[in-house]
């Protein structure tokens, strides 16, 4: 006898191609995916710069012993703990690197921390198209790294949004959005394992909506957006106009990001900050708490005590 109440048959996962690199936002979405069992066909990750001439356009890299019991692992860690394939490229745009990708028929391309653009010839591969974890709360920050620039403005709020891939670069329609508080001087690395674990769970959350054919796409407000490019060298600089907690928030966030930031004064030469030890508000409490190595940077409202580079 039948049973009227019994369960459909849970939808089809997407069969994923996933692009990434070795980066804690490529890594946690990764692992949220092959967690909730979705296929991952492969990792197209860019090739290192000295096999940038290797005579193949794609090659598998060969996965790493099986480590168990990580608490954080990494994009390799991940593939081969799930046996899936790593693939290498010089670029994505080659014929012999979109005919490899065709064979391995994806539903869905899924990109987090990718360097490069995805061309619409690679997008049309898979039926469902391609989606992005941006590390922003889009339209605002676009661009490549938004989580330098959210410090770099002195903001203290942010989110991440999961959103289609169109020809415009982080410009395509959104599907899955957090915005959340960022402490003032929150360290970088912290915000970008947050922004990380928030939009995994994003992300698994729009592939099964898109999976029970739920998910709804909500165009950007075009004149709501920005974007920034990569930082030029005048935009890691402080200099003593600066106040206080935004020259505090800006230190604490890009340096654990891997920056080095350069406190220019007029006249004198540029220093480059290794790390803040404090803040003082005068120069008085700057000299009694002053340590080994340590160099007083005075801003509008106070001396920053800093470590530099020699």
């Amino acid at each position: 006898m039948s049973n009227s109440n019994a369960l459909a048959h849970p939808p089809l996962l997407p069969r994923v191609l996933f692009f990434g690199r070795s980066c804690r936002l490529s890594a946690l979405p990764l692992r949220a995916l092959l967690a909730a069992g979705f296929p991952v066909a492969a990792i197209v990750t860019p090739a290192p710069p000295h096999r940038s001439d290797q005579p193949l356009p794609i090659r598998a890299r060969a996965l790493l012993p099986i480590v168990t019991a990580v608490a954080e692992p990494t994009l390799e860690q991940l593939a081969s703990a799930y046996r899936v394939p790593v693939l290498e490229t010089g670029t994505v745009r080659h014929p012999q690197v979109l005919e490899a990708l065709a064979d391995l028929a994806p539903d869905i391309l899924i990109v987090s921390c990718f360097p490069w653009r995805i061309p619409k010839e690679l997008v049309a591969l898979a039926s469902l198209g391609g989606l992005n974890v941006h590390p922003s709360a889009l339209p605002a920050y676009r661009g490549p790294d938004p989580l330098f620039w959210v410090y770099r403005h002195g903001r203290l709020r942010t989110g991440v949004t999961v959103h289609q891939i169109t020809p415009e670069l982080d410009a395509g329609p959104i599907l899955e959005q957090a915005r959340f508080d960022v402490p003032l001087g929150l360290p970088g690395d912290h915000l970008e394992w947050q922004a990380a674990a928030i939009g995994a769970r994003l992300l698994v959350r729009a592939l099964e909506r898109m999976a029970r054919g739920q998910a709804q796409m909500l165009p950007q407000v075009a004149e709501s957006a920005s974007y920034f490019s990569w930082p030029r060298t005048r935009d890691l600089e402080i200099t003593p106009e600066w106040v206080a907690w935004r020259a505090v928030h800006f230190l604490r966030g890009v340096i654990p990001l891997g920056y080095r930031p350069v406190y220019a004064s007029p006249g004198q030469p540029r220093v480059t900050v290794r790390r803040l030890l404090r803040w003082c508000r005068a120069a008085t409490e700057a000299r009694a708490r002053s340590q080994p190595r340590a160099v007083g940077l005075p801003v509008r409202d106070g001396v920053l005590l800093v470590e530099v580079e020699p």
